[in-house]
């Protein structure tokens, strides 16, 4: 008679070949090898399962991270003399903005930030936008300190029925070229504009 060591989770046991007991042990131990198995393949679905969630989670705050920004990946406006003398404000917070690469960034306070939105219609600056550029709801109209540049608003109305619901362009119009240029745009991006 034979007799057969078998180690099953750190325990060792001893029983005869061909006996119950060897069988009812050699059939345990497979069975324990298949919970084993089975309980690795769902704590692998359960890691794919966090990873999953992590991954939307992050994409998730990088988008609402973003959101707080004005973004506009344009670079037209580098071609206008001046331009970083450009300043955006929130009329809300009272925040200052100013152009970069990827469109707007917080900057600091601008003390002598003047609003525009009080203009003379009858103006040089808004008849030539209009009669030159062919503008239709111009909200706001700021000279550039040399007068080369006339910097305005433009907002557009979708049409959808609801207020508020337009797309706002912020153009600079070129005196000298007879060329509009838009610096920044977006969906309901209410800004005043000064240029000091």
């Amino acid at each position: 008679m034979k007799l057969r060591k078998k180690i099953v989770l750190g325990v060792t046991t001893f029983s005869r070949e061909g006996s119950p007991a060897a069988e009812s042990c050699a059939s345990g131990g497979s069975q324990r090898r298949a919970d084993e198995s089975s309980s690795g393949a769902r704590a692998s679905r359960q890691v794919r399962r966090w990873r999953t969630s992590i991954i939307i989670i992050t994409l998730l705050g990088t988008i609402l991270y973003l959101s707080q920004f004005h973004l506009d990946f344009s670079q037209d406006y580098r071609k206008i003399d001046g331009y970083e003398n450009i300043v955006f404000m929130d009329a809300w917070s009272k925040q200052c903005f100013r152009l970069c690469a990827w469109g707007l960034v917080k900057t600091e306070d601008y003390a002598g930030f003047e609003d525009h939105r009080q203009y003379d219609r009858n103006s040089y600056e808004y008849q030539l936008i209009v009669e030159k550029d062919q503008a239709e709801w111009v909200e706001q109209v700021v000279p550039s300190p040399d007068g080369k540049y006339i910097l305005y608003v433009e907002r557009i109305y979708r049409g959808t029925g609801t207020t508020d619901d337009e797309d706002v362009y912020y153009k600079v119009y070129s005196v000298d070229d007879d060329v509009s240029t838009t610096i920044f745009s977006g969906f309901r991006q209410f800004l005043l504009v000064d240029w000091k």
